[in-house]
């Protein structure tokens, strides 16, 4: 079985990637899976779709000394084609809006890419350095965020020209979001931040669940938030007002993504899934 890492929707179907190896799985059902595979064995993290097109990179670890310069592009999720970047770097988050492709470099510096069709890539710059590991577009803008105890952000409607922001107070941010007109931001071990532009931030509540790494997603009209470690699911049209209902199982329960009326959440550590829907109840 592989270890799944990352899930987006696109094209009408869920695109899952393994942290462990090259496989893919796609599905428009979350029950039925048909199985590809990526340009090599490595680790893949983080995947984006936009424009026809899906995008991974390949994560830095202790293999690559911790710098890559590898990302694949595919249409169907199945079949898969390598991509040069530009640079070698620890690149982190991939981000698509405004007919714009957007990865982030977490390495404490300002690096960032920009693509309109995943293939060819300009070297643009961040505002400031930082460890910029999270991004979402929404209001016709990218907003990004720095995590390691930092309170960056930086905002741009094409990728390449950026403002900075500042957040209420410097934390370790584990993901970021974007529905109902606001982005909402959720921090490991603490509470949930959001802001309609990027600029402008309130703390809206507490920890929501137990747990530390925190995840947050848009699903028909309500965001869902889960915790490592744990067996729960929060969601909140407004991030403020939570209700919770059980997962099928306690887990490292991380990516997320939506589409078809489905919610589905990867357990990336037991190398298994969990679908909210009509489909999960055939």
């Amino acid at each position: 079985k592989a270890e799944w890492s990352e899930i987006v929707f696109g094209n009408g179907q869920f695109v899952l990637i393994s942290r462990d190896g090259y496989e893919t799985a796609v599905s428009a059902d979350g029950i039925n899976w048909k199985f590809g595979s990526l340009p090599s064995k490595s680790t893949w993290q983080n995947i984006a779709f936009g424009n026809g097109t899906y995008l991974t990179v390949e994560a830095a670890t202790m293999g690559n000394n911790f710098q890559s310069d590898l990302g694949a592009i595919s249409t169907d999720g199945l079949q898969w084609r390598a991509v040069k970047l530009p640079k070698r770097s620890m690149w982190k988050r991939v981000g698509y809006g405004n007919g714009f492709f957007v990865i982030l470099e977490s390495d404490n510096n300002n690096r960032v890419l920009v693509s309109a069709d995943g293939i060819n890539w300009s070297n643009e710059s961040m505002p400031e350095d930082g460890y910029w590991s999270h991004i979402a577009f929404g209001n016709n803008r990218f907003v990004a965020v720095s995590s390691q105890d930092q309170d960056k952000v930086a905002i741009s409607q094409d990728g390449k020209d950026w403002q900075k922001a500042r957040l209420p107070s410097k934390g370790r941010y584990s993901s970021l979001s974007f529905g109902n007109g606001n982005f909402v931001l959720c921090e490991v071990f603490g509470g949930v931040y959001t802001s309609v532009d990027g600029t402008a931030w309130q703390y809206s509540v507490s920890k929501v669940l137990p747990g530390d790494v925190c995840s947050v997603h848009f699903y028909e009209n309500q965001f869902a938030l889960v915790r490592s470690d744990q067996d729960e699911i929060a969601y909140s049209s407004d991030a403020k007002t939570w209700s919770k209902e059980k997962l099928p199982a306690k887990g490292s329960w991380y990516a997320m993504a939506s589409g078809n009326g489905l919610l589905i959440v990867v357990d990336s550590a037991g190398k298994r899934i969990a679908v909210r829907g009509a489909a999960a109840k055939k």
